[in-house]
This record gives C-alpha cells, sequence and structure tokens, in this order.
C-alpha cells in the first residue's frame, strides 16, 4: 500500500531529526562543521560510527553497560564521585586497598538471581561468584561499583547491588563486602560475605 503524504513527510521529518541530533552531539563534544562534512565524505568514518551505534545498542539489549574507570584514583575521591547520602565509615583505603588493574573501559552487567542460579531465591557468596565465573565473569570490585553508581544513581533505588569482588576482614575475622541500596537515601554499606543475599539483590559482574 502506497503511503500517505503525511506519512512520507512524517518520515522526512524525523530523518531530519536524526540528522540535526548527529550534527549537534558533533558540536556538544567539541567537534567542527569540517568534522561533520567528514562523515557525508569519509566512508571509514562512517562505518565506524555506525558499527559503534550498533555495538552499544546491542550491549544496552543484553543489560551490558561499558564505564571508564580509573583504578588509580585514591578510594576517598571515588567514594566523593558517587554523591551518596550515607557510607559506611569502615568502608576506606585500608580495609579497601584498590587492586591496581589497567585504567580504561570495563564492560559490567547486573544480574539476578534467576540470571545466576536458575531461580529467584536466597543465595550465598560463593554460588553467586562460581555462576558469574561460569558466565565469563568477575565479582565487581569497590571501584567498578563506585563507577557504576556514579553513571546509574538511581539504579539502587530499586534494589540492592553488591560488589563481591572487595571483601574485607574485621578484627573478629568476619568478612564484609560493600553494597549499594536505598535506607531512606543513597546508601553505600557493608554486608557479611558470609551470610545469605536476599532474592532482591543483585550483582554486579565484570567480563573477564
Amino acid at each position: 500500500m502506497a503511503r500517505t503524504a503525511s506519512e512520507m513527510l512524517s518520515s522526512v521529518g524525523r530523518f531530519f531529526e536524526i540528522c540535526k541530533a548527529i550534527v549537534d552531539e558533533v558540536k556538544n563534544q567539541g567537534g567542527t562543521d569540517e568534522d561533520v562534512s567528514r562523515i557525508l565524505t569519509d566512508r571509514k568514518v562512517r562505518q565506524d560510527m555506525v558499527g559503534l551505534l550498533l555495538k552499544k545498542a546491542k550491549s544496552a539489549a543484553d543489560g551490558l553497560v561499558r564505564l571508564f574507570v580509573n583504578y588509580t584514583r585514591p578510594l576517598a575521591e571515588m567514594l566523593k564521585d558517587g554523591r551518596f547520602d550515607w557510607i559506611n565509615s569502615d568502608i576506606t583505603e585500608k580495609n579497601f586497598p584498590v587492586n591496581r588493574r589497567e585504567n580504561g573501559e570495563v564492560e559490567m552487567k547486573v544480574f539476578t538471581t534467576q540470571d545466576l542460579v536458575g531461580e529467584t531465591r536466597n543465595v550465598n557468596s560463593e554460588e553467586v561468584i562460581q555462576s558469574l565465573k561460569e558466565k565469563g565473569y568477575r565479582p565487581a570490585e569497590l571501584p567498578e561499583s563506585l563507577a557504576y553508581a556514579k553513571a546509574n544513581p538511581d539504579e539502587q533505588r530499586k534494589y540492592p547491588i553488591v560488589a563481591l569482588g572487595s571483601v574485607w576482614r574485621d578484627f573478629d575475622g568476619d568478612r564484609y563486602v560493600p553494597f549499594l541500596y536505598d535506607g531512606g537515601g543513597r546508601d553505600l554499606d557493608l554486608h557479611w560475605y558470609d551470610d545469605d543475599w536476599d532474592e532482591r539483590c543483585r550483582f554486579l559482574g565484570v567480563r573477564k
């Protein structure tokens, strides 16, 4: 069936909206008119741009996020960037020394208990870590959890998000790990590693 004139005009209008959005974003990121023209004249630039767009769209559909993590920054600065309403006072660089990995983008995903063990139920830390490993992930460490919280500040208001990759053992020998949650605000607290996690919890994993 032939499209009506209004449908054709709507398609054309949508096309120009997309073009304008691309041009505006190039300018917002410090680009010039020459950079905009290069999209039209340089096929490699178009291929790279569309390839990145499709990759990010697929990642979003799979629940994946790519975030830059700076492992060389002091933990106190990372905590400040998180703009939390409350932070457990035991979350310090002494108790949670930062693992000095190479700075760069990492791919993360938040897993439910259904994702990990095939059912919605309470789980323990060991079975979560094993399930993550089987899926090609490792448990997120504190700097990665903080990067996620900064980029997605409202996610922890929906459910607790646990970072099992950073563990602190206190004077009594009890092990604790950090987790993001809503305790009347955006909070960063600690929970016993050896205790079960409620079925509402989510677990942040980093692709190996």
